[in-house]
């Protein structure tokens, strides 16, 4: 348990390297948080056919804060991944900035115009989805990097038991 604490506070400082099997963990952790709130989510569907509007504003309220978190906690596991392949976090735009600029852009043309959503799809695999692909491989695939790198010392090294050298 003190491990899992561990991991989740590291990912909310986004300090330091995560090894994929970390990420992997995070990630479950996501679910199993998201399924916390599974119960604030039917308790927030029956308030708002009740017309319980005081109910309904309080649990939006705490599930957009318990939502921010776990975003939060998330994206500090995938910068920490990127630490871990000696990448600085800012690669996430790279990887991702593109496939988000293509949603916004189809998500903005109105849906009679199915030959211009066509063509912003076709744009989007073409131009967006290999970016999208890179990243998921450095992320989720790729192994990160065996010597220390000024994000941390290897976590791989350091669970196996070699003295963990400091950070600068």
């Amino acid at each position: 348990m003190e491990k899992i604490r561990a991991l989740i506070i590291a990912n909310f400082l986004w300090r330091g390297r995560l090894n994929r099997s970390g990420l992997y963990i995070s990630i479950g952790l996501f679910y199993a948080f998201g399924l916390l709130a599974l119960p604030f989510q039917i308790v927030l569907a029956v308030a708002t056919s009740l017309e319980a509007a005081w109910l309904a504003v309080g649990l939006n309220g705490l599930l957009l804060i318990f939502g921010v978190a776990m975003a939060w906690n998330l994206l500090g596991a995938v910068v920490r991944r990127l630490h871990d392949r000696s990448k600085s976090g800012l690669w996430l735009l790279l990887f991702f900035g593109p496939h988000a600029a293509v949603v916004a852009l189809v998500s903005r043309i109105p849906f009679s115009e199915q030959k211009m959503i066509t063509l912003a799809m076709i744009l989007g695999m073409v131009v967006a989805a290999p970016f999208l692909v890179w990243g998921m491989v450095e992320i989720f695939c790729l192994r990160g990097r065996e010597e220390t790198n000024h994000y941390g010392p290897d976590p791989l090294a350091t669970m196996a038991g070699e003295p963990a050298a400091s950070l600068p």
